[in-house]
């Protein structure tokens, strides 16, 4: 979750985004898990 205490919470907000701007976001986040790893990169 993006630091909200429940699931439905980050679900609502992300309803406000565009597929295509949620598709872009999350291969830039694939992106970097990819280059740095998890809690390897700043």
């Amino acid at each position: 979750s993006l630091g909200h205490k429940s699931i439905k919470t980050t679900q609502i907000y992300l309803k406000g985004f565009e597929l295509k701007e949620r598709t872009e976001v999350n291969r830039m986040n694939l992106s970097y898990v990819k280059r740095c790893g998890v809690g390897q990169c700043i």
